[in-house]
């Protein structure tokens, strides 16, 4: 539109004191979208030609006017965005209205009136919902225009004029269609169509009289992707001037998702019935609104431009001004492999409950199937080190490899490095990550010079099925992707195809009404929505008035919903169904964080068990049964329980760990429990429990018996092992190292297994167990960790390297070292271990005859187990009598089995959706990352303290020297006194004496001086020494403690009894059992030249083993020669072993001129119980001491 075009209009349509810029009311031509209404704009342009602008000043035609005509005229001539709509309304009428651009709109009424009788009229504008917009037919009128003083006999307005809304260009037209009832008169041009979809900026007059209108209706998406426009001639309520609909529905609560319809629907809102909801007017009702809704929406919630009137709503109100919010759907995102076909054509009207239900299901089948994907771990670490981030903020270097001077325990030769790297860089300060214990090192080494390419064209998770929140964070798909054998991080990004849904929200200005709003949505979705995941406003108030309710200013998750208070308020809903936005246990956490702060007549022990199973368990369903064997055989007690909707997942287990656990249950019965990690839902579980009151191959064998016989009857199916049958699932069973039950287990699998089928022939159940069976690494370092403390740490780390040790010769290397070890305990724990064939088989993949893939697939502790025990007891207590405990249990596991059945049935409802094995693994190589870190800072810190122990003893030392050598100068003075006598001042003698003696003086004075200077320092590091220990040390055990080698007895270097003999002090004895170790000597060289970075990063260090269960770093025995060897002297008496593994045997006191036994003793640190008997025992030969 020409500017011209624009200043004529205002002068027509308005007062001049409206162009005025020094009015309040200026109507600037640079925001003329707010007050020229296109609709009257175009009206204007049509008749131009016959205006009397001498006429345009008259103000007093609307004084005769009826009211409806008016709100009519008012709705043409303002724009609904109109800014100032509260400025221009019929109070203020006198302010900008004239009477010529009134009787043009008159002129444009869709039945033929004349002027006289319209201004009378208040029916005129009742017979059309369209009053204020001209009809989409053409319009006629029988009277001129009447334009000031004369009438124009010009033609008529023949447009068809529709006006979009303002913000939403896909605002649906109005449906109905009214007609003149005469024929319009035509000249000899066409008709004027005029197309309002055209920007008031971009059109001239002499586009009225060529242009075409665009109708516009809202779209729907076909399966080409085009739009087309539909029409809706069931629209006939009047919502707001441009926003019709076919119903109108009523609402007292806030649904979790807003169904767009193809007969548009208005839902009025009202909450006054639940004012706790908008918190006393602290929460504004669009806000809930959108917040509630758990699609993602952008857009602005609401602008005074865009205030409009909404009509016959609210109750006893004909219209109300109304805040406008125009809402858009941000789509969701999706894993760039996604398959896009999938939502080709895809449109969401009412949600349905099976919308999400099938990429669901497409994501638990990937569960299972990430597991279980030979070259997963490969993948995942490989995708895991290239997105690390350097730990310098500053460093732009690479993930590299780096070679290990020394291999780790499960046989690692390098680690991750960072090519920033330089020498001089402090350790830690860069990346330094560990291969995790099941990367194929070789295979990683090629995949990672290739740049993350399998030698073979393999295609793995091509297509994905994850789909998140638009609103969701995460970035990174959890699922392996190898694409034409190339390694992808799948990047989760926005579905491209954008949304065209709208969500329309008008809440009314007046404070009275802020409880109550109209919604209006429009179009269609173009993806399916996601499952309730978001927790609303009422379900975070449910937690609120949940968490006050327990009473406790510190609950977990689990504690909560199960607390009885819970189950009172959930009144026999499950969690998952009452507040499914908090079916996240990590959200619920995060959201308690910020809130902080009888029926059994038989007894509750053995015999009220087994009345329970015979009047109670006896009259249920098969399927609802808990407790199904109670035997009682000899002295041997078992109870068998499992739930039947729990125990079915256990034919989709890779594994079953199996522990007793001690504590839950009181007097003489254990539960033997049986727990696994369910794949599928990403959760550990335990599947059944058996209580039983002995311990013997017998109990056990009977244990074993009831629980496969139990899981048969049960489940309708054999449980079977991977070892026995090709196809089964279940790959090795894990256990705890308790001999009975091993062999116990053994004597079970020969009934189970059919040479026929499995291949293995062996009827030797201690073999026979080897191929199923692995028994828990933790409990394999804990042990030797018991052994007496004497025995060096280069010892006790040859000892642990067994399990990573993948050659023959290698092993037998390490039974010659335990063979020959000079510590008889050793000798004894490795005796033990051999007295057991199937132990040392169950810790090393090279002598297991377990197929490799179910060892790699497979963990090496009953970690799960034991947490499942810590989990178990944290929720039901310990101490519990027998049925008090199967009952605890019995709810426990409803609750969990009810949770896997609403994972199955309701998407996203997974607490641990993104807990799969990429995740785990990060979280597992964290937890290693940060045990290194702290052990280094102990290590560090005892470093630190020992060099000032060390500076405070050299400085006694010192101290002690400087006395010495002050009395001999005391001494050589009074020599110089006494040869003074015999020599006269002036003689040569005398003088030389007089200055040897002034010499002597000064220097005695020196000495004191430094001696002050000593003094001062010695008490500034007893401050430093007393600070360390009370705060970096304190509490810390002292790990350190056992002596860093064993020195040879042969060597020539043992140290000899000191003439005068002299008790070394404790704080000696300490520095010298702390005395770093020597660097063991590799024989191999380095492939690359990292020495320095090694160094550097600790990796020749004994840090590398100290860290609680961190086995991934220990010395490797293969890799490298003891800088002196462990062995002992054949002709040395083994005394001291004797005297550390027995304080109680006799000494001989012979032993005593044996210089090695003295050294031996020096250095030997017992517990505090041995050397007080140790102690005791030397008094009662030494009455009178040693001297």
């Amino acid at each position: 539109m020409l500017l011209k075009d624009l200043r004529d209009y205002r002068e027509f349509a308005f007062p001049s004191v409206l162009s005025d810029k020094l009015s309040n009311n200026y109507l600037a031509l640079t925001s003329a979208h707010e007050w020229a209404n296109p609709e009257a704009v175009k009206a204007f342009l049509h008749a131009r030609p016959n205006f009397n602008k001498a006429d345009t000043g008259a103000t007093d035609l609307w004084e005769t006017a009826s009211l409806e005509i008016l709100t009519g005229y008012l709705d043409w001539l303002f724009p609904e965005s109109l800014a100032a709509r509260q400025r221009f309304d019929l109070e203020n009428i006198e302010v900008w209205f004239l009477d010529m651009p009134f009787r043009l709109f008159l002129s444009l009424m869709p039945t033929p009136h004349s002027l006289s009788n319209i201004m009378h009229s208040t029916n005129a504008f009742k017979s059309s919902p369209h009053v204020g917009r001209t009809p989409k037919t053409e319009v006629h009128c029988n009277d001129p225009i009447i334009l000031g003083k004369r009438k124009a006999n010009s033609p008529l307005l023949q447009d068809i004029i529709e006006l979009s809304d303002d913000d939403d260009s896909q605002t649906s037209a109005r449906s109905n269609v009214q007609k003149s009832h005469k024929k319009p008169r035509r000249d000899n041009k066409n008709p004027s169509f005029i197309d309002l979809t055209c920007d008031l900026g971009g059109m001239t007059s002499s586009d009225a009289s060529d242009t075409e209108t665009i109708v516009h209706a809202p779209p729907k998406r076909t399966t080409k992707g085009k739009c087309v426009r539909k029409h809706n001639p069931d629209s006939q309520i009047k919502i707001t001037a441009s926003e019709y609909v076919a119903e109108v529905v009523q609402l007292d609560t806030l649904p979790t998702s807003w169904d767009p319809s193809e007969a548009p629907k208005a839902y009025v809102v009202d909450l006054s019935k639940r004012p706790m909801v908008l918190e006393g007017g602290k929460k504004n009702i669009t806000g809930l609104i959108r917040g509630d809704d758990q699609c993602s929406w952008d857009g602005s919630s609401g602008h005074r431009r865009g205030d409009v009137f909404v009509y016959n709503t609210f109750p006893g109100r004909e219209k109300e001004f109304c805040q406008r919010a125009v809402l858009k759907c941000r789509s969701i995102k999706i894993c760039e492999f996604f398959d896009h076909k999938r939502l080709h054509g895809y449109e969401s009207f009412e949600k349905g409950d099976d919308e999400m239900q099938e990429f669901w299901v497409g994501e638990l089948d990937a569960n299972e199937q990430e597991s279980m994907i030979p070259d997963g771990p490969e993948a995942r670490f490989y995708n895991r080190i290239l997105a690390s981030k350097c730990k310098m903020k500053e460093c732009t270097g690479k993930p590299r490899l780096v070679d290990l001077r020394y291999s780790t325990t499960f046989g690692k030769n390098i680690r991750i490095g960072c090519t920033g790297w330089r020498p001089g860089d402090a350790a830690g300060t860069h990346r330094w990550i560990d291969l995790d214990r099941n990367i194929n090192e070789t295979q990683f080494i090629a995949i990672f010079k290739s740049g993350g390419r399998f030698k073979e064209n393999l295609t793995i998770n091509g297509k994905c099925s994850v789909t998140v929140p638009f609103r969701s964070h995460k970035t990174i798909c959890p699922f392996s992707h190898i694409i034409d054998g190339e390694i992808k991080s799948g990047k989760i990004a926005p579905y491209k195809e954008p949304c065209t849904s709208t969500l329309l929200i008008f809440q009314p200005v007046d404070p009275a009404l802020s409880h109550m709003a109209v919604v209006i949505p429009k179009y269609p979705h173009n993806h399916p929505r996601q499952a309730h995941v978001k927790p609303t406003l009422s379900e975070k108030q449910f937690i609120n008035h949940v968490f006050k309710a327990a009473g406790k200013t510190r609950v977990t998750p689990k504690a909560l919903q199960r607390s009885s208070t819970t189950t009172t308020l959930l009144d026999g809903q499950s969690w998952g169904t009452r507040v499914p936005g908090m079916a996240d246990n990590k959200r619920l956490s995060k959201h308690l964080d910020r809130l902080k702060k009888d029926g059994y007549p038989a007894g509750m022990e053995f015999q009220g068990v087994q009345y329970e199973a015979n009047f109670r368990e006896a009259l249920l369903p098969a399927d609802q049964r808990y407790i199904h064997s109670v035997i009682t055989r000899g002295e041997i007690q078992l109870v068998v329980t499992m739930l039947p909707q729990l125990v079915k997942h256990i034919h989709s287990v890779r594994y079953l760990a199996i522990d007793y656990t001690f504590k839950r249950v009181r007097g003489a019965m254990n539960e033997w429990e049986v727990a696994a990690f369910l794949d599928r839902y990403h959760s550990r579980v335990s599947l059944a429990s058996l209580y039983c009151n002995k311990f013997t191959r017998e109990a056990f064998t009977l244990l074993f018996q009831e629980f496969f016989d139990t899981v048969h009857r049960v489940t309708g199916k054999p449980l079977q092992l991977a070892a026995f049958v090709k196809d089964a699932r279940l790959q090795c069973l894990l256990f705890d190292a308790e001999p009975p039950q091993m062999q116990a287990c053994g004597d079970v699998m020969l009934t189970m297994n059919d040479p026929a089928t499995s291949g293995i022939e062996t009827k030797d159940p201690l073999i026979l167990v080897q191929h199923v069976a692995k028994t828990c690494l933790q409990h394999f370092l804990r042990n030797i960790d018991k052994l007496p403390i004497n025995i060096s740490r280069q010892d006790i780390d040859r000892l642990k390297a067994f399990p990573g040790l993948v050659t023959q010769e290698a092993i037998d290397v390490w039974h010659e070292f335990c063979r020959n070890s000079q510590h008889k305990s050793i000798r004894d724990w490795h005796k033990q271990k051999l007295d057991h064939p199937w132990y040392l088989p169950s810790l090393n993949s090279f002598l297991s005859p377990m197929d490799p893939t179910s060892w790699k697939l497979t963990p090496n502790d009953t970690n799960i187990v034991e947490t499942a025990h810590a989990a178990r007891n944290a929720e039901t207590g310990i101490g519990a009598s027998l049925l008090s405990a199967i009952l605890d249990a019995r709810s426990r596991d409803q609750v969990i089995a009810l949770r896997f059945d609403e994972n199955e049935r309701t998407p996203g409802g997974l607490a641990n959706r993104w807990n799969g094995a990429s995740a785990r693994e990060n979280r597992s190589a964290a937890r290693r990352v940060a045990t290194r870190t702290k052990a280094t800072t102990v290590h560090d810190n005892r470093d630190q303290l020992r060099g000032l122990e060390d500076e405070r003893a050299q400085l006694a030392d010192n101290r002690a020297q400087s006395l010495d050598h002050k009395k001999e100068i005391e001494e050589r003075l009074g020599e110089i006194t006494v040869e003074l006598r015999n020599h006269t001042k002036v003689s040569a003698a005398g003088v030389a004496l007089r200055q040897e003696r002034t010499n002597l003086q000064e220097e005695k004075k020196e000495g004191v001086s430094q001696r002050k200077v000593w003094s001062a320092r010695v008490d500034e590091l007893e401050k430093e020494i007393k600070y360390i220990k009370t705060t970096d040390l304190k509490g810390v055990r002292a790990r350190d403690s056992r002596p860093p080698s064993t020195p040879r007895r042969d060597d020539g270097m043992l140290p000899s009894l000191p003439s005068t003999p002299r008790t070394p002090s404790r704080s000696q004895l300490l520095a010298e059992s702390q005395l770093p170790n020597s660097t063991p000597v590799r024989h191999t060289p380095l492939r690359h030249e990292h020495h320095d970075e090694l160094a550097q990063h600790g990796a020749l260090s004994d840090l590398d083993i100290d860290g609680d269960d961190d086995d991934s770093a220990i010395i490797h025995p293969l890799r490298f020669t003891p800088a002196r060897s462990p062995q002992s002297d054949v002709n040395m008496p083994l005394a001291l072993d004797n005297l550390a593994g027995d304080p109680q045997a006799a000494i001989d006191t012979n032993l005593l001129d044996n210089p090695g036994f003295v050294d031996g003793l020096l250095a030997w640190q017992p517990t505090y119980d041995e050397l007080l008997e140790v102690s005791d025992r030397f008094r009662e030969f030494f009455p009178d001491g040693l001297d």
